[in-house]
């Protein structure tokens, strides 16, 4: 017996887009401090950068969507998307301390009006991931002092930018920031300092809480309107083996509310006019509950579907994650959801569930007004480089030929639908 189709309808106005971040579909700026350029200008000032070079695979010129960003624009107008999330370099705006590129801010005031001419909602992302090499020589984050020259970077942009932006995104995944950085010393800059990390972390939060004032300021004053200033959150969803155990659950809450809830509270809730949710995966954690800080079991032996990142695929998971944060009563956009994989109806079966998950969610009360797909291309992707395959669209990296992937072609119906079939 066949049962009837029930098509799942999001609510109108509902924010359909992709997400990407500069440094890794422009190509190497050569001043920021993922740049082989730099590591070998100042790997005798700072010793990690001889480790950087041997660990940390070379940008190079990634999908030059610095000059090829009108292409790019092409595919996201024939996936039917309203929106797109992307950042600007700090780096390229800022190469030398406080001296600012008018050309460098002139070209992205060119991307962001090319995106306004064609009716797409901006989403833009201030720092993701990458500094400027001499900000890094200032011992960067580390330093609560050195917020003031962050401040000056987002003045100088709002200033020239702030007409064009529809959602600000002050900084993207801190946790992961500190975590890849500090705690395990995977991603610039390469330390295992847990006590560090945690300072970096204050000092970010503090960074946010600053950034959102004067963003507000002066988008009131200089452009008479009301920015939307948010940050994008990485959250996984936790899960304890053993449900009756007091301990279990406890480990459980204390992620939940450490990693999900963490820098949200501690740069004041009135600081966030909406919360951007970045969700992969689901976090298993470690049945030895003794172990507070080895929260990671191996879901792989259990044959489970995995992504080429070695991420548990769960997509109820972004349900919860969406639901435990509807009681700060702010909007959520989803601003990173993806998988890594070669496997391109993997792909399709993934955005598939995890939508059909969000619309749960907003069935549930959650208000959720956008997905962002990451990401549009196949781009670098930080320490793995390039061999993971996110993208909507495929990139030939030596030719710069970009093809629409069939789930590209699949998110365009779903946008254009405003919704999905079951």
């Amino acid at each position: 017996m066949c049962m009837p189709k029930r098509f799942l309808k999001f609510p109108e106005n509902f924010l359909w887009g992709s997400a990407t971040a500069s440094h890794q579909i422009e190509g190497d700026c050569k001043n920021n401090d993922w740049s082989h350029e730099v590591f070998n200008r100042y790997k005798d000032q700072l010793p990690w950068m001889r480790q950087a070079l041997e660990k940390i695979p070379d940008v190079g010129t990634s999908c030059d969507s610095f000059n090829r960003y009108k292409e790019d624009f092409d595919l996201i107008e024939k996936m039917n998307n309203n929106s797109h999330r992307l950042s600007i370099e700090w780096a390229r705006i800022e190469p030398k301390e406080d001296e600012f590129d008018d050309q460098a801010i002139k070209h992205y005031r060119n991307v962001l009006e090319d995106l306004k001419r064609r009716n797409i909602k901006v989403m833009l992302s201030l720092h993701h991931f990458t500094s400027p090499a001499w900000f890094i020589l200032k011992k960067g984050w580390e330093k609560s002092s050195n917020n003031k020259y962050f401040l000056r970077y987002v003045k100088y942009v709002v200033e020239n930018l702030g007409d064009l932006v529809d959602f600000w995104l002050t900084i993207n995944e801190p946790d992961a920031y500190v975590f890849c950085g500090y705690f395990h010393g995977w991603w610039p800059p390469m330390q295992k300092n847990k006590l560090k990390g945690l300072i970096v972390f204050r000092n970010l939060a503090k960074a946010h809480k600053r950034a959102y004032v004067l963003i507000h300021q002066i988008c009131n004053d200089k452009f008479n309107n009301k920015p939307e200033v948010g940050f994008a959150n990485s959250l996984q969803a936790y899960s304890s083996y053993i449900k009756h155990r007091l301990s279990n659950q406890l480990k459980q809450y204390f992620y939940y509310k450490v990693s999900n809830h963490g820098f949200y509270l501690l740069s004041g809730k009135r600081y966030h006019d909406f919360l951007g949710v970045n969700y992969y995966f689901q976090v298993r954690l470690n049945r030895k509950y003794s172990k507070l800080f080895s929260i990671q079991e191996d879901p792989s032996v259990e044959g489970r579907r995995m992504t080429d990142m070695n991420w548990l695929v769960h997509p109820h998971g972004i349900y919860e994650v969406l639901v435990d944060l509807s009681t700060y009563k702010k909007p959520i956009y989803v601003t990173e959801n993806g998988i890594a994989t070669e496997d391109d109806s993997f792909r399709k079966q993934f955005i598939h569930e995890h939508l059909e998950e969000i619309y749960y969610a907003i069935k549930a009360g959650v208000d959720v007004r956008g997905y962002f797909y990451w990401s549009l291309l196949d781009n670098y992707e930080w320490a793995e480089g390039y061999r993971p395959k996110f993208g909507l669209v495929a990139v030939d990296f030596d030719t710069k030929q970009r093809q629409m992937k069939e789930s590209g072609e699949y998110y365009a119906n779903i946008a254009k639908k405003n919704g999905l079939e079951l």
